[in-house]
């Protein structure tokens, strides 16, 4: 991404708010924070993206509860996916359908897809069309859009005779292009997801970071607000009582909204996609996992860093 971060690193601070102890070692440190006054404006950023999220609400099928369901922008192929209650846990899954909406085509083909905890396989290719009846009517998901889908599935259609399906928790997927069914996994992220600057789009607001020393963040954007939470956090305790480094992303520049002042909730990393040292585009923010850190800019090139023992607005 071409951005100098040596060069901005503030220089740790050796105690006050938020520092870190030898009781708590996964406590994040408080950093001295650079203002506009202590260099250059940044740099405007360009941060083209692959796919624009779209309104979901614009794709629920009237009187079916959390029911979603489209077409592909030829009308070939229909997709539905519905909410599944699971009263055994704290999360619902989702299932759903993608296949040729005519059933005499000799080619057709259906993809069946579950989503949720404990699943054998994200999705199912079947040979076949669909027996059942198609919701989706004239909800139209045109090429470049996506459909975010309970946190857990994106949607998303390349072009105009196809749709794929990202589940976020696996990175696993498929594609299905006319007649053809394309399965894709991680490996294929970059093929599918790169934008323009050379950065891999991320469908989820909530992503798992693997820094290059194995450490691992997990941060997630809302709103105005990014939330990260590492250090002495093991991923998959299933306690989910774990604070949070929060910064406000609204102001002028960055600003540390809180230091430990939250909690992540219950099984945090469901729904999150999972990723290494690279360039990404997630909600509108690049990030950078290099150096053992995640350094986030806006396009107005206005950033801050986080490591799992540190954070600095830049």
């Amino acid at each position: 991404m071409g951005l100098a971060l040596s060069a901005c690193a503030p220089e740790p601070a050796t105690g006050g708010a938020g520092a870190g102890t030898g009781d708590n070692p996964g406590s994040f440190t408080t950093v001295a924070t650079q203002t506009a006054a202590d260099g250059p404006e940044p740099e405007l950023l360009t941060l083209p993206t692959a796919y624009t999220r779209l309104d979901t609400d614009q794709f629920r099928v009237a009187g079916n509860g959390g029911s979603y369901a489209f077409t592909s922008a030829d009308g070939e192929l229909e997709c539905m996916f519905a909410a599944v209650d699971r009263p055994d846990t704290a999360l619902n899954g989702f299932t759903g359908s993608c296949g040729h909406s005519e059933p005499h085509l000799a080619e057709s083909t259906t993809v069946v897809m579950v989503t949720g905890p404990g699943r054998p396989h994200s999705f199912a290719h079947l040979e076949g069309a669909y027996p059942g009846t198609w919701l989706s009517g004239e909800r139209v998901l045109e090429p470049g859009g996506y459909l975010d889908i309970g946190g857990q599935v994106a949607c998303f259609s390349a072009s105009a005779d196809s749709i794929g399906c990202l589940e976020y928790d696996t990175g696993e997927g498929y594609q299905l292009v006319g007649a053809e069914f394309r399965p894709f996994d991680p490996e294929h992220a970059e093929e599918l997801f790169g934008t323009d600057a050379a950065m891999v789009q991320l469908l989820s607001r909530r992503a798992v970071f693997t820094l290059d020393t194995g450490e691992r963040l997990l941060c997630r954007v809302a709103e105005e607000t990014l939330g990260c939470h590492g250090g002495n956090w093991s991923l998959g305790d299933g306690s989910g009582m774990v604070d949070v480094l929060r910064f406000d992303l609204g102001g002028a520049r960055p600003t540390l909204a809180g230091d430990r002042s939250g909690r992540v909730g219950r099984l945090p990393h469901i729904g999150a996609q999972r990723v290494g040292p690279g360039s990404y585009l997630m909600a509108g923010l690049s990030v950078e996992n290099s150096d053992g850190r995640l350094v986030f800019a806006r396009e107005d090139g206005a950033s801050l860093w986080i490591s799992p023992e540190e954070h600095g607005v830049m």
